[in-house]
């Protein structure tokens, strides 16, 4: 890519005029201000550019080393070691004022020459400085025939929680417009674990200055031949990021660098956003419930698609439904498509049409299902669902039972009484639950029994709820049906804690982030205290005894599971030591936590299949199991323990999935405080 011979008598002709001209009068320049005529220079650092900036634009401040570079570009999701930095004090480092310029406010800056020729304003037609360096073998490589030098390269070893990383940046050159679809462009490249990633997008060509300029890929290009952006350089793209698929939790290696092609005259640089360089969470597709009912006459059925367990860059998934008992034409309209989810997106929908006929045929079902995920995400456990069509031709039974409560109010240590009353159910039998107040678990009256009510009292003053579940009495528990909810209130003449409302960060939450509690009690009367537990790797600590202060935070979370546990009470429960009556509500943080499987690829008919799991980032980690077999359905393997070891035997043919899902000893059962991973095993 060698610029024409013919140019460098000239250029050095022009040069020796200048200095002959500028010399006489260089003890005038102010050291502190940017030279406004900028030349090649083979000298080194020229201290008047430690620190380049322009009125109200780009500041650039030479680098200090190579971590420092580095540390400036990692984002969430990934550690880093091992940095190496290749080039001049002054071919890179750190700049700032960007937001209305480059496109972002700061970063790191990478240069053929030196990052003082970013600075603007557009004054000079061709700016460049002349490092005298080598160049980069793997830049050779991606223009082939060519030569590099001045290659100013920073490059580092990392470690990502996920199998995708991106990094942002910004490319801008002097070369342009005048060395667009000529051989004379500089050459850069972003290699992770050796392969360039810095494409133009949507394709496979890298980014330079004949792929993109105001003829090609005119949408990402920024022309500032005119000088109407602050910046030296004469042309630069918009944002751009570079997305790489790597392998997680696992050492990889990015290498970043730039350099001259063929001579060292025109400086070209990338500015990198800073914090970017972060794992991506694309995140997993799941129907919002495994299924969906709709009386036959009710026109439409609204189907929810979550994305979870991340939410970064653009991906896409197919849905389709197909016959179950149901028939496409006759009992309902057959729909696919593909939902596509933009940045930050976690939620879509798409309809299913029901036809309404007269004939008797009972409840019929439509299969759900999705499929070919893209742009990094994956299938989620609930992949699959089903609708169900009530038949509204056929007049069904309608089991119902009804719950009332004596009172409404009373005071604390009263006697309340629950009466169930249940239609269409023959023998029932009734159990009764109540939701306690302090601690919001549940408490029930015991096993199902004839008596159909229900007498009970509470010495900590709040709100209850309660529900009655009635059922014939031999028939499974599954078939019973659940009540109207119902409160009381248990009341105190004196003080005494009654409700407790605490905010605060719950679930997943990124390395580093800081995580407040604040908790705001009712206490008509009295003065209400506040304690505040933390539970991590090394067990309970009281982090705040009962006092007035209502906060607590968390700084610089790091991986792991925390257990935190806030109680309010009565300063007069306190001194009396009532622990019983205080209030608490329990948060759970996961911070970074993973699990992974362990499954054999393939199996033989009638083998036993073993599983295991590792999990990292939860305290006391405890495992579920499920696997689907060829048949789709899905089997319970082993429920939540510490048991991270499971097996069972491929009794048919075929694919089956197995996940395991993982979480903190205190977290609850559900999604929101759990992560998981799945394998398939193939059986012949």
């Amino acid at each position: 890519m060698k610029k024409s011979n013919k140019i460098l008598p000239i250029l050095m002709t022009l040069a020796f005029l200048i200095l002959c001209f500028v010399l006489p009068v260089s003890a005038g320049v102010n050291e502190g201000m940017v030279e406004s005529s900028r030349i090649s220079n083979s000298t080194g650092v020229d201290s008047k550019f430690l620190t380049s900036q322009s009125s109200g634009g780009l500041v650039v401040q030479n680098m200090v080393s190579g971590q420092q570079l580095a540390e400036a570009l990692v984002g969430s999701g990934v550690t880093i070691s091992n940095v190496s930095y290749t080039g001049t004090a002054s071919s890179a480092g750190t700049f700032a004022g960007g937001t209305g310029i480059i496109g972002f406010e700061s970063g790191v800056i990478l240069s053929t020459g030196n990052i003082s020729n970013v600075v603007g304003p557009n004054q000079e037609t061709g700016a460049g400085d002349d490092n005298n360096l080598p160049g980069d073998t793997e830049l050779n490589g991606l223009i082939p025939g060519y030569e590099t030098q001045d290659a100013t390269i920073l490059e580092f070893d990392f470690v990502p929680v996920s199998n995708a990383i991106r990094i942002q940046y910004v490319f801008a050159s002097d070369e342009y417009n005048e060395y667009v679809g000529s051989d004379y462009n500089d050459v850069f490249g972003f290699f992770v674990n050796g392969q360039n990633i810095a494409l133009v997008p949507e394709s496979n060509d890298r980014v330079s200055v004949n792929n993109i300029n105001l003829g090609k890929n005119a949408q990402y290009y920024r022309n500032n031949e005119n000088g109407s952006i602050n910046t030296e350089m004469d042309g630069l793209t918009t944002v751009l990021t570079a997305r790489a698929t790597v392998t997680p939790n696992q050492t990889n290696r990015i290498k970043l660098a730039i350099a001259d092609a063929g001579d060292g005259i025109l400086d070209s640089v990338i500015m990198i956003k800073a914090s970017s360089f972060m794992a991506e969470q694309p995140g997993q597709f799941s129907f919002s419930s495994g299924g969906y009912s709709l009386d036959e006459n009710g026109g439409t059925v609204t189907i929810t698609v979550n994305r979870i367990n991340g939410s970064d860059g653009t991906v896409a998934v197919n849905y389709a439904s197909s016959d179950g008992t149901a028939t496409a034409g006759v009992d309902y309209t057959a729909a696919s498509g593909t939902l596509t989810f933009n940045e930050g997106e976690t939620s879509k929908t798409f309809t299913v049409n029901i036809i309404d006929d007269n004939i008797v045929e009972g409840n019929e079902t439509i299969n759900l299902t999705l499929s070919n995920p893209t742009g990094g995400a994956t299938l989620g456990v609930q992949s699959n669902s089903v609708i169900t069509i009530m038949d509204n031709e056929a007049a069904q039974p309608n089991p119902t039972v009804s719950l009332s409560l004596n009172a409404s109010s009373v005071p604390v240590n009263t006697n309340v009484t629950a009466t169930a009353v249940a239609e269409g159910i023959s023998d029932p039998v009734y159990q009764f639950w109540v939701k306690e107040s302090a601690d919001e678990t549940w408490t029930y009256s015991g096993d199902f029994t004839s008596s159909n009510t229900y007498t009970f009292t509470r010495d900590v003053p709040g709100s209850y709820m309660v529900y009655a579940y009635a059922k014939s009495a031999n028939a499974p528990s599954s078939t019973s049906v659940q009540s109207n909810a119902a409160y009381v209130v248990f009341t105190t003449t004196g003080s005494g804690v009654s409700n407790l409302v605490v905010t605060g960060p719950n679930g997943r939450q990124d390395v580093g982030v800081n995580a407040t509690f604040t908790a705001t009690a009712t206490n008509v009367g009295g003065t209400t205290l506040y304690q505040f537990w933390v539970h991590d790797q090394n067990g309970w600590t009281c982090v705040q005894d009962y006092s007035t202060v209502n906060t607590y935070t968390l700084y610089n979370l790091q991986p792991g599971s925390y257990v935190v546990a806030v109680y309010a009470l009565d300063s007069n429960d306190v001194a009396a030591r009532n622990w019983h009556k205080a209030y608490y509500r329990v948060f759970i943080l996961n911070v970074g936590s993973m699990v992974s499987i362990s499954a054999p690829s393939n199996v033989t008919a009638g083998q036993s299949v073993n599983v295991s799991a590792t999990a990292t980032g939860l305290t006391g980690a405890e495992y579920q199991f499920w696997y689907q077999n060829p048949s789709g359905t899905w089997i319970l393997g082993q429920g939540y323990s510490n048991n991270n070891m499971f097996s069972f035997v491929s009794s048919e043919t075929g694919a089956y999935k197995v996940i395991v899902y993982a979480k903190d000893h205190y977290a609850p059962n559900t999604d929101q405080f759990s992560v998981f991973d799945i394998a398939t095993v193939n059986c012949q």
